[in-house]
């Protein structure tokens, strides 16, 4: 996952299982801001397959539709 520093934008790459259920404090390695980091809501894995799912069913669909919709179900 990609996480983003509040304070200086920052992105940084974080390995999903790095971050429990329950979150974790994480500290920017640029301006050293610290937060509480949740998990991501869906796993880049899990939104491949829901979007190679999609797409073998309607083509139409914009991108960002198809994510949005499956999380809301």
């Amino acid at each position: 996952m990609i996480i983003q520093c509040g304070s200086c934008s920052r992105k940084f790459v974080v390995r999903d299982q790095d971050i429990p259920k329950k979150g974790r404090k994480v500290q920017c390695g640029y301006c050293s801001v610290t937060w509480h980091q949740m998990p991501a809501p869906i796993t880049s894995k899990v939104a491949k397959k829901i979007i190679e799912n999609k797409n073998d069913t309607n083509t139409n669909e914009d991108l960002s539709d198809k994510i949005i919709s499956d999380k809301i179900r």
